[in-house]
């Protein structure tokens, strides 16, 4: 699968590639001019070529398409063939042009399109030492009385094509690798981040958990507390419906017996005194037994 991207690695490389080409025809043009060895058909092969080029580099700005690059680079391949025929073939200066798209191929294409473009080439190579061999005749040298000097520019010419465009693919390079680093170290800030949180989020399970644990007890308590009261509500209702009552209607039994007695000054003092002897033992009676639920609830509010 190829990624849709601008292609930025591409259209430097290709920008060298075609900024070098039109640097060596401008050599070519100047050399001539200077010698004064121009001819009008060679003056227009260096205006259709230049045109040529220039269209090519115009044409490789904005946002480079996989499809774009695979146009210019097929036109540049063009102008390579064209360059073996007028250029010595594989015994002149065409033969560092031919290595060269060889290492722009494999710098620019990736995967499928790469061994397609490959495959292209070879055979297209395979075919131009065949007509060096076969027919040498096609072939010429159209600066063939260029002086060493000349030739030597040349070739460095072409060298440096090449060093250009290993340049900039270690630019990218490096560039990339920056960008993995930075992004290693943001990775790496977000897992000591993530790292942090996690331990405030287990700090703060315990804490939970703690929380939880003394809630537990808290309910405990209150759950003792409620069933403690309840004990209270169910003793104080004893008392009350069998110890308290009992002497409290004894006593209010007498007082009764005392309303409804006729008065009579001649009453028998001793079962008066009877009356209040009853009446004074069920209050003592009463009296304790309050004592003794005061005692009681007392020592149930100590638990």
């Amino acid at each position: 699968m190829e990624f849709k991207t601008d292609h930025i690695l591409d259209r430097k490389i290709l920008n060298r590639i075609l900024i070098v080409s039109i640097g060596i025809i401008l050599i070519y043009f100047a050399y001539d001019v200077f010698l004064g060895s121009l001819q009008t058909p060679y003056f227009v092969n260096f205006v259709i070529l230049f045109i040529y080029l220039a269209a090519l580099a115009w044409l490789n700005y904005g946002r480079n398409t996989g499809i774009k690059i695979k146009i210019i680079l097929s036109f540049l391949a063009l102008s390579v063939f064209g360059g073996f025929f007028s250029l010595g073939g594989l015994l002149g200066i065409a033969a560092l042009d031919f290595c060269n798209f060889f290492i722009f191929i494999v710098t620019i294409f990736k995967k499928r399109d790469r061994l397609v473009f490959l495959s292209i080439y070879t055979v297209a190579f395979l075919s131009m030492v065949l007509i060096q061999v076969v027919r040498p005749d096609w072939i010429f040298d159209q600066r063939s009385s260029d002086p060493a000097w000349f030739n030597m520019v040349e070739i460095i010419s072409r060298c440096l094509a090449a060093i250009n465009v290993g340049y900039a693919v270690k630019q990218e390079y490096e560039l990339e690798s920056e960008k993995v680093l930075h992004m290693n170290i943001e990775l790496k800030n977000i897992q000591e981040e993530l790292l942090t949180q996690n331990e405030q989020i287990l700090q703060q399970k315990e804490e939970i958990l703690m929380i939880n644990e003394r809630l537990e007890e808290i309910v405990k308590e209150r759950t003792a507390k409620i069933v403690h009261l309840n004990e209270r509500i169910i003793a104080y209702a004893f008392f009350n419906a069998h110890k308290v009552r009992g002497p409290l209607v004894r006593i209010l039994g007498l007082i009764n017996v005392l309303k409804i007695q006729p008065i009579d000054t001649n009453l028998d003092k001793q079962i008066l005194s009877d009356y209040l002897a009853k009446i004074e033992s069920s209050s003592v009676e009463l009296d304790n037994v309050i004592k003794e639920i005061n005692q009681e609830l007392n020592q149930k509010d100590s638990f």
